[in-house]
């Protein structure tokens, strides 16, 4: 489950080993990792059934350790899904995201990392 990554509501990259428990707040979904920091997944309310929903998307994610795969929160009309995508395609996609912004002099996206 190394290659397994959940990318919160504001870019933050969790290792989805790394966490310990989900606990739902009224302002989201929040994940307690093992080095104790607390990490906001969604904004919102988050169901029981899209909180199990994560975590079959990691269990299914993780049978295959050949690639990264990040999952993320995505609202669909009007209900969160878990989208789940392999990280080269995402880094590719930010990436060209970035440098599409700086040519019209937008800062790129702040992205961090929580482990």
């Amino acid at each position: 489950m190394d290659t397994v990554w959940i990318r919160t509501h504001d870019d933050i990259l969790v290792r989805a080993k790394s966490i310990m428990t989900l606990e739902s707040g009224h302002d989201g979904l929040y994940a307690e990792c093992i080095t104790g920091y607390k990490v906001q997944l969604t904004s919102g309310t988050c169901p029981v059934a899209s909180q199990l929903a994560l975590l079959e998307e990691i269990r299914q994610a993780g049978a295959d350790d050949s690639r990264a795969v990040v999952i993320m929160p995505v609202c669909e009309q009007d209900s969160l899904v878990w989208h789940r995508e392999f990280a080269d395609a995402l880094a590719d996609r930010l990436n060209e995201h970035d440098q599409r912004t700086s040519r019209i002099g937008i800062a790129p996206v702040r992205r961090g990392h929580v482990d």
